[in-house]
């Protein structure tokens, strides 16, 4: 969808990341010591009341559970 939109506007979209294996990206996040706080959560298996306000090191195992029922259940 961001694609679609720079190409009408003209732009190149330079979103590298977005490239990445998402696990391997948070966990060199996490090895790289960034303090990232999650201050939204949109996504099932994620609860404002319980996860807002965590690291991503601190939530990363509930990452690797949820992942890991997807696929086992996909």
């Amino acid at each position: 969808m961001m694609l679609l939109r720079c190409a009408r506007l003209g732009l190149v979209a330079l979103a590298y990341l977005w490239r990445r294996d998402q696990g391997e990206l948070l966990q060199e996040m996490i090895d790289c010591q960034i303090e990232a706080i999650v201050i939204k959560v949109a996504a099932l298996g994620l609860d404002p009341s319980k996860h807002l306000g965590m690291t991503i090191a601190d939530l990363h195992p509930h990452i690797v559970k949820m992942v890991n029922y997807t696929f086992q259940y996909s």
